[in-house]
């Protein structure tokens, strides 16, 4: 089943990065969340927006759509 982790910001809602991984692979799950963590540093210039997010995961559908959130 693939997953998508998503770092939403608290303040504003907005995507802040994103990442899939097989979740059949746990290396390719650490993978992912050291590569959404280095997304997130890199995309906001505001330290509130790297202090303050979420994580929302979900699996993906074969279309590509969220299926569902966990």
């Amino acid at each position: 089943m693939i997953v998508e982790i998503k770092a939403m910001c608290e303040a504003n809602g907005s995507v802040l990065a994103a990442a899939y991984y097989d979740d059949s692979d746990q290396q390719a799950r650490a993978t992912a969340v050291i590569g959404l963590l280095e997304q997130v540093l890199a995309y906001s210039e505001n330290a509130d927006d790297q202090r303050l997010f979420t994580l929302d995961i979900g699996t993906v559908a074969s279309h590509g759509a969220p299926s569902s959130d966990t």
